[in-house]
């Protein structure tokens, strides 16, 4: 930096970076670093959600994949045990739900089941050793359900689209601070290489204390320029030690980049 600068020594665009622009413009700031890891926040809190809910998300994907067709397979089994889990009254009738075992070979390889399911005090509908059927996808032969047991169906719909609605609206929100956090970085890398150079006059040239990096104090740059008949101002906050030996000095000017539909918006060329 001089007291004069003569910007046709500026390669025209687009132009190759330098290795000094690189590592200072390249890079995403700390505050910027802070936005990113925020973005990540909300697919934190849908695994958190989602985390009670992973049998039933795998049971109705189970369902709908089942209910579709696809290598749709009905096979022989056998109950191999028979649990009780809870009763229920309804109606002056006592319902039991009972956790069903089952057992059944896809080829040559062997799975176990397991599918709940309510039935009346009294009358049972299945047993310890009874033959069924089940249905699977060879897909994915390790989950099957007991044929024309579909009480689930109706309710797998809702939660898959349930989940579904939250993940999209997730994702947009994750996608869009994304952008937003690497907008900045994405600016500083244009005009590294399309910015039209200009010759700015140093305004301000402190120490940033509302900001503290490592300890220390970065630099603030605050510079005016005249591009397309107005006067324009730009700033920048750095790191480098080359800018504290101007500290002090009068007319101070500077090679900036600035964007050629929006002059307001600049860096210092490097």
């Amino acid at each position: 930096m001089t007291e004069y600068i003569d910007t046709s020594t500026i390669s025209p665009a687009p132009r190759k970076v330098s290795k000094e622009a690189r590592s200072v413009f390249f890079r995403f700031k700390p505050a910027e670093q802070i936005q990113i890891f925020y973005a990540f926040i909300p697919l934190l809190v849908l695994g958190i959600l989602l985390l009670p809910f992973t049998f039933l998300l795998r049971n109705s994907l189970t369902q709908l994949l089942i209910n579709s067709g696809w290598k749709y397979q009905k096979l022989p089994a056998i109950i191999v045990a028979k649990e009780k889990n809870k009763t229920n009254e309804n109606k002056g009738k006592t319902f039991v739900l009972y956790g069903l075992q089952f057992r059944y070979k896809v080829g040559k390889t062997a799975y176990q089941g397991v599918q709940f399911v309510w039935e009346r005090q009294g009358k049972p509908q299945f047993r310890k050793g009874q033959k069924i059927k089940v249905e699977c996808s060879t897909l994915l032969p390790r989950f099957a359900r007991i044929a024309g047991l579909h009480e689930f169906t109706e309710r797998s719909r809702t939660i898959l689209f349930i989940i579904f609605t939250l993940v999209v609206l997730l994702l947009y929100l994750f996608g869009y601070w994304l952008y937003q956090a690497t907008k900045p970085r994405r600016l500083r890398k244009w005009l590294s290489r399309h910015g039209i150079p200009a010759s700015a006059l140093l305004t301000e040239l402190t120490a940033d204390q509302e900001t503290l990096v490592n300890g220390q104090h970065p630099i603030k740059l605050v510079w005016e320029f005249e591009a397309l008949g107005n006067t324009h101002e730009g700033f920048y906050s750095t790191m480098r030690k080359n800018e504290l030996t101007l500290i002090g000095k009068d007319k101070i000017y500077i090679p900036i980049l600035y964007h050629p539909n929006n002059p307001s918006q600049s860096i210092p060329y490097l």
